[in-house]
């Protein structure tokens, strides 16, 4: 069986090149053919374009002139940034064939997986995309989406008919938060389930096969999407009592404030370099959904910090289905932890949450 994959896997983003990845390599560890449908849209390529004309003409000539000043400043970096993020993307098991807005539906799969991430996001897709919502017919070809996602804030009746016409065309639905797959099954009843974000599925040696172990030891690492000012202020707490040194990878370095505490910076990191960083870490601060899913998965000592509202969500559900709640903390309340994790106890919940997202994809592939 030839399986397509539809999902933001051309995004300089360490979870979605991972995620892309993992979905990939279980679908093949499964007996299938698979690919990654090269989508590359237009906005897409502004997003991640050193320097976006579209943007620049739509600036105040103030504006323009610090966007050229930006530009210059950081365009050493960006273009490493690009490259390293580049050169994983294109060891992908990527189509012959580049999609764009414009192109016919992609032939030829029996099946295409949507997802993971936000492809259900219209502020991030610049409205409908007919690519990613599945808004196109392919004779023979079935469409399932795995763990896909959106905003939490969308999950309204505003909404309602936008995410109406994605149930209508796909053969299954799954979702990677609770909030979305409740939402759905309000408007169609059981059309969804939840499944686990496919970096979770593969396990500790297949991820230690393509990470890149760091020369530092002995260290906390902070990994931040979105930034806070309070993560420095944690990670120092932490890191005293456990005589660490911090490091942390912060590829947009240059739209944050500038540290609060001794430490280093790394602003040009791999995808393989970042899953060294995480696997070899004596602890981790995140505020990240994919921070806090390779903690778990890397069965590393942790805090998640909450910033409120529903960027937490994605965290909040996983780290309550394996028992780990008390690992989010609250921006308001700084503390460390004074237990250790059990990760006896929570490899059998994970471990049961990895069988159930396998055994859907084993039932939504079946002809």
């Amino acid at each position: 069986m030839k399986v397509g994959i539809l999902t933001f896997h051309r995004a300089h983003n360490y979870g979605a090149v991972l995620q892309c990845y993992a979905l990939s390599k279980t679908l093949q560890s499964l007996g299938y053919d698979v690919e990654i449908i090269d989508y590359y849209p237009t906005y897409f390529k502004e997003e991640y374009s050193s320097f976006s004309i579209n943007r620049f003409r739509k600036l105040s000539l103030v504006s323009k002139l610090s966007y050229i000043f930006s530009f210059l400043r950081n365009a050493r970096i960006k273009r490493k940034h690009c490259l390293v993020f580049d050169k994983f993307i294109n060891d992908l098991p990527l189509s012959s064939c580049q999609y764009t807005e414009y192109s016919l539906p992609p032939q030829g799969y029996d099946c295409i997986f949507f997802g993971s991430d936000q492809i259900w996001n219209p502020l991030l897709t610049k409205g409908e995309d007919k690519m990613f919502s599945g808004n196109f017919k392919v004779e023979g070809t079935s469409l399932i989406a795995y763990a896909a996602s959106t905003n939490p804030s969308l999950c309204t009746n505003e909404y309602r008919e936008y995410f109406s016409g994605i149930i209508s065309r796909f053969k299954y639905i799954s979702t990677r938060e609770k909030s979305l797959c409740c939402y759905l099954n309000e408007i169609q009843p059981s059309c969804g389930r939840v499944v686990l974000d496919p970096v979770l599925l593969l396990n500790e040696e297949k991820w230690t096969e393509i990470a890149v172990e760091p020369k530092i030891k002995d260290y906390l690492l902070i990994y931040t999407v979105p930034q806070s000012d309070k993560v420095w202020e944690l990670a120092n707490l932490i890191a005293k009592e456990k005589g660490l040194e911090i490091v942390e990878v912060r590829p947009n370095a240059n739209k944050v404030n500038n540290k609060k505490g001794k430490g280093t910076i790394l602003k040009v990191v791999s995808p393989n370099e970042f899953l060294g960083y995480f696997l070899h870490a004596s602890y981790v601060v995140t505020t990240s959904f994919h921070g806090t899913a390779f903690s778990v998965k890397f069965q590393k000592e942790f805090v998640t910090l909450s910033l409120g509202g529903s960027i937490d969500d994605r965290a909040v559900n996983l780290l309550s289905s394996i028992g780990l709640s008390d690992r989010m903390i609250s921006h308001e309340n700084l503390y460390s932890p004074s237990t250790a994790i059990d990760y006896n106890k929570v490899n059998m919940k994970l471990e049961i949450m990895i069988k159930d997202s396998i055994n859907y994809i084993d039932l939504a592939t079946r002809r």
